[in-house]
């Protein structure tokens, strides 16, 4: 325990206050109140490679009493008193492990006990059951999640250009950082101690786990040298195979547009036109002004954007509009239009209805995030007392936080040589309310025809009669000052070579007149 060194084996332990479960933050405070002069640093072995701010429940720490679940995102209030943890001291305001590593002034409630409380520092016997079933509970959890094989699924173009540093994955494992873990975890064995969680104060859902699962194909012949190939001619069967996932691809971006305005109709409970703004000089004072955008727009817009940067062919190293940079807010959602799994015998592909359904669901969280951060800054906004400047807002508090919602908690696992993903069913599009403002400006917005903002393309409300050919229109008319931009996917040739119409390769492709051309540019 000591880890060798001298001055803490001259500690007297404190045996009288020690609880059942304590974390390594309990066992430094229980040394403080053994040895009131304790020097600090001779407390640090007991902490160990505690890094984290400690969360902790003020009830608990007035009897020196801390578990490492209480670390867990999961629990949202302590499951003994029922209040919410907090990083600071309620009393002296600092952290709680500061009086663990300086001195200064001592206090009573995260400091070493006081001589009237170190006789009534232990808890009630059931309240150590509780916590001794939850802790061997996620223990099993662990070790039943050890006996498979975990799996990654990544995005083609990661392989292609992994150069890409303004993307983000909008999936997430099951793991102990996330708030959803017991949930997830609860849900995986039928929801037997969903309710028995919820005593505990865990976070849960009511919705059972679904799994999707899929056959993995080996993805050979792609080729390990970046040395060029001579450039062949373009044949009528690589025409014809570019074409067919060109408009694969149209119809995907057809079905995630429908989706996300058959959302905006159960939340606005009417039709909303879409609008692709621009938005490069846009500031926050023009939040203020009758004719400034409403959110639903400007999350489009963001999407469109995204779409463009990402599929099409357009200039590289384009700047982005000022509006993302007032929320710090530099790294968009990651869609996989293609997608492959690693493994020690060689790179996997899934099928091609699992990578439609990928693509879908992540396209529906680029939605709901965009919209999320249109919301934000409309708020932001529309608080004067909020400072900004040309970097963004100022404060810690005015950088915009990414919502987890549970559908996006996925665990990719290795069953009988497929791939199987299980995911809580459901849309975050469906789960985002608008306050009376945001409502205001998207009543406004949809009776507007003269601002200079609404001068880009248009997607029409009703989703029935949203076509490819729509889609085809929008994005042929590019944001202002761009060239003509046109889909450019990922495909497989004929030979099952990479052809891309990115400039930065890292495989060897199969270069056609107009990839060349591309590459002289």
């Amino acid at each position: 325990m000591t880890d060798g060194n001298e001055g803490a084996r001259k500690l007297n332990d404190g045996l009288l206050w020690k609880h059942p479960l304590e974390s390594g933050y309990a066992h430094a405070r229980r040394l403080l109140s053994a040895n009131p002069g304790v020097v600090r640093v001779n407390l640090r072995p007991f902490l160990g490679r505690w890094t984290e701010p400690v969360r902790q429940c003020p009830k608990c720490a007035i009897r020196a009493f801390h578990i490492e679940l209480y670390q867990a995102p999961a629990l949202a209030r302590c499951p003994i008193h029922h209040c919410p943890f907090a990083l600071d001291c309620p009393e002296c305001r600092l952290a709680w492990d500061r009086s663990l590593k300086s001195g200064g002034a001592k206090c009573s409630t995260c400091g070493a006990l006081s001589k009237e409380r170190r006789g009534k520092t232990q808890l009630k016997s059931r309240d150590y059951r509780k916590l001794s079933w939850l802790a061997r509970w996620v223990e099993r959890c662990e070790k039943e999640k050890r006996r498979y094989r975990q799996l990654t699924v990544r995005d083609i173009h990661d392989k292609l250009n992994p150069g890409r540093a303004f993307e983000h994955s909008v999936f997430s494992p099951p793991d102990a950082y996330s708030p959803f873990y017991l949930a997830f975890e609860a849900e995986r064995v039928g929801g037997k101690e969903r309710k028995r969680l919820k005593d505990l104060e865990a976070i849960t859902h009511p919705h059972a786990l679904k799994c999707r699962t899929s056959k993995l194909y080996r993805w050979s012949d792609q080729g390990n040298s970046s040395r060029p190939r001579p450039v062949p001619l373009e044949s009528h069967t690589h025409l014809a195979k570019r074409e067919k996932t060109k408009n694969e691809f149209t119809s995907l971006l057809t079905i995630s547009l429908r989706r996300f305005l058959k959302s905006q109709q159960t939340v606005l409970l009417q039709g909303h036109q879409l609008r692709w703004l621009d938005l490069e000089c846009f500031r926050p004072e023009d939040f203020r002004k009758p004719d400034a955008p409403c959110p639903i727009c400007i999350a489009f817009t963001l999407w469109c954007r995204l779409i463009n940067r990402k599929f099409t062919r357009q200039k590289p190293n384009q700047q982005l509009p000022a509006l993302l940079g007032l929320g710090h807010y530099f790294s968009h959602p990651k869609i996989p239009f293609g997608v492959y799994v690693q493994s020690p015998a060689g790179d996997l592909r899934p099928s091609p209805s699992f990578e439609r359904w990928m693509f879908i669901r992540a396209s529906d969280y680029a939605f709901s995030e965009f919209l999320n951060y249109a919301l934000w800054l409309c708020k932001r906004a529309a608080d004067p007392s909020v400072c900004y400047s040309m970097t963004g807002y100022h404060g810690s508090q005015n950088r915009f936080q990414r919502r987890l919602h549970p559908s996006q908690i996925m665990e990719v696992r290795e069953e009988n040589g497929q791939i199987a993903i299980r995911y809580w069913p459901g849309s975050p599009l469906h789960d985002v309310r608008l306050n009376l403002d945001s409502w205001e400006r998207v009543q406004h917005c949809a009776n507007s025809r003269s601002s200079t903002m609404f001068d880009g393309p248009t997607c029409s409300a009703d989703p029935e009669a949203l076509t490819n050919r729509d889609i085809y229109r929008i994005f042929k008319n590019n944001e202002p000052g761009e060239r003509h931009s046109d889909f450019f996917p990922w495909w497989e040739s004929e030979p099952r070579k990479l052809d891309h119409h990115e400039i930065w390769v890292t495989v060897e492709v199969l270069k056609t007149r107009d990839a060349a051309n591309v590459l002289a540019c």
